[in-house]
């Protein structure tokens, strides 16, 4: 699918990223996982992201589009996915339109044998910010803070 236009013709959801930033808007079902990922991977690596630091991002990225999915949306509902990188910070931005399950507010996992409840801790652990509020749907922040070394130069710990 391709990104949909943010023109000012049309109302942006809160916090869909500006002019110059990616979008995307796909439609429930797994196969608006690969667009995102393949998108939000193309961009982190041309900030020079490495495979370590990439993959956390894709990772809680992934997991909040797929809760949206899931939890956040009924069948044919759009779901918008915003992400922006440069070298040394990544956002990632989830909004759906469904109702969804109350947001849990916990923090820890699940017992070994629960099949679910760990996306948002998952997210969480690999996020250095994340929010989830209620806009009359789901929007779930995500913020990463890259961690390596870039230009021979240790990078400040984000504060």
């Amino acid at each position: 699918m391709s990104p949909a236009s943010t023109s000012t013709a049309r109302r942006r959801p809160p916090d869909e990223p500006a002019a110059g930033q990616a979008s995307l808007m796909v439609a429930t079902g797994a196969e608006g996982l690969a667009p995102m990922r393949d998108g939000l991977a193309a961009r982190l690596a041309s900030e020079g992201w490495d495979a370590r630091e990439a993959h956390r991002v894709l990772l809680a990225a992934t997991e909040a589009l797929a809760n949206a999915i899931e939890h956040g949306s009924q069948p044919g509902d759009p779901v918008v996915v915003g992400f922006s990188a440069d070298a040394r910070r990544a956002r990632v931005v989830v909004l759906d339109r469904g109702a969804g399950p109350g947001v849990p507010r916990g923090t820890t996992l699940p017992p070994p044998e629960a099949p679910r409840g760990r996306g948002l801790v998952l997210m969480g652990a690999f996020a250095d910010e994340m929010s989830v509020e209620r806009p009359g749907g789901t929007l779930v922040r995500l913020a990463f803070h890259r961690r390596e070394e870039m230009s021979g130069a240790a990078m400040a710990p984000p504060r």
